[in-house]
């Protein structure tokens, strides 16, 4: 629908339910997520804060599948920086 801010928020939410619920995992997938919808708002510096976030989380639990994907964001986001 392209509502990033809204989507955003909904992510931030998100984000404080899997904290309180002590859900790593889910933590994680939704820095991810948030990381893209910041991307979508052209806000690249803080999209590859995000997915840092999310690489460091996968790379504590082992998920290697977590973990391929937060490189390729963090990728996307340097690529969206010129660099």
């Amino acid at each position: 629908m392209g509502d990033f801010k809204n989507a955003m928020e909904y992510h931030k939410l998100d984000l404080n339910i899997a904290k309180e619920l002590g859900d790593t995992a889910g933590e994680g997938a939704t820095y991810g997520n948030l990381g893209i919808a910041h991307q979508s708002l052209g806000d690249f510096k803080q999209a590859k804060e995000c997915h840092k976030q999310q690489l460091s989380i996968a790379k504590y639990l082992g998920l290697k599948a977590e973990e391929g994907r937060a490189y390729g964001n963090i990728g996307n986001a340097y690529d969206s920086l010129g660099d």
